[in-house]
């Protein structure tokens, strides 16, 4: 996701004092943010984007925050309690604007305001966390029109999400090349319509799970080696805490013991030392701040967050123009789930 944002944002062409005017008018603090914590970056509209009017991410931003804020408030009674303009069923209807199950990205900024563009468009990435966010928020008209809306092959019925193009033969449309919609994926969807994703009928219950324990793998042989990435872990973070919190089964229990325990240590984990040395430098590039990180933890500095905790810090950090609130948002979260 970072990524695709990077290499747009050298384009933008957008002025941030309309993000700054947003922030102000929405400055709040939590119990777990720090009082350094720079509130969130909005639109003119009021929907999470980052620095410089960066919209490419802002429909799993407005996943992440929803889902986080309804635990926070539900599971953990530990309220979120910086202010929002908008509420979450205000959200979704800018994210799916003709109601037709069709989301965006951003509905307005460009490029991110084309869910069909295979660069730009709506990808896994940016579902998962709306999917959740939709389940547990209540919005299952909306989900089950995304479900419906999905283009699914002709052969073998697999779902892709909107960020591809139709392959056709003979005049016929067959294959589309959207992001897949795979088993794991698909228990993601059943468990927030509240459907129970072991007994499904179609065998894909089991399957996902064990496509969750494999994600899981994956993401901690990326992580080896590799105290910067952390590009993936946003997401598998959320459908790990989905299927604890409905339909838990024992591979999800295991996936999730897993994570926690076994989540290469990031850069996240040593941004305490790192703040208290160097302070807030943006005008270094990000091969400094990693080569500052590197002799310090040489040198001997200790962790100040989880594992977990730490990829979610590292992601969220100010250095890449991203909202840092997010993961203090996720803290106690993280704290109670995922340690």
């Amino acid at each position: 996701m970072i990524e695709t944002r990077r290499k747009h944002l050298a384009k933008l062409a957008m002025a941030a004092p309309l993000a700054l005017l947003s922030q102000d008018r929405l400055w709040g603090q939590s119990k777990s943010a720090s009082k350094a914590t720079p509130p969130i970056y909005y639109d003119a509209d009021g929907l999470i984007v980052h620095k410089g009017m960066d919209g490419g991410d802002t429909a799993q931003r407005e996943g992440w925050y929803w889902f986080g804020v309804w635990i926070r408030k539900n599971v953990l009674s530990d309220p979120w309690t910086v202010p929002r303009q908008l509420s979450f069923q205000q959200v979704i209807g800018m994210l799916e604007p003709a109601r037709d199950g069709v989301f965006y990205r951003h509905p307005k900024l460009k490029p991110w305001n084309n869910p069909y563009d295979k660069e730009f468009g709506f990808s896994r990435d940016q579902m998962i966390p709306l999917v959740a966010a939709m389940g547990v928020w209540g919005q299952t008209d909306s989900l089950r029109r995304l479900w419906n809306a999905l283009p699914q092959d002709r052969v073998g019925g697999t779902k892709h999400t909107f960020n591809g193009e139709w392959q056709t033969v003979l005049g016929v449309r067959t294959v589309y090349t959207g992001d897949v919609v795979g088993p794991s994926t698909i228990n993601h969807f059943r468990r927030a319509w509240g459907e129970d994703p072991i007994p499904a009928s179609d065998g894909n219950g089991v399957g996902g799970e064990a496509e969750l324990e494999a994600n899981v793998a994956l993401r901690l042989k990326a992580g080896l080696g590799d105290k910067d990435d952390t590009g993936d872990d946003l997401n598998l973070i959320v459908m790990l805490l989905m299927s604890l919190l409905r339909f838990k089964t024992p591979a999800s229990s295991r996936a999730t013991n897993v994570y926690a325990k076994n989540r290469p240590v990031t850069y996240g984990s040593f941004l305490g030392s790192y703040r208290s040395k160097y302070g807030l430098d943006l005008n270094v590039t990000a091969a400094e701040v990693r080569r500052r990180l590197d002799v310090g933890i040489e040198s001997g500095w200790k962790t100040d967050a989880s594992r977990v905790l730490g990829a979610v810090r590292w992601y969220h950090r100010q250095e890449v123009g991203a909202n840092p609130q997010l993961a203090d948002l996720y803290d106690p979260i993280v704290r109670a789930f995922l340690e």
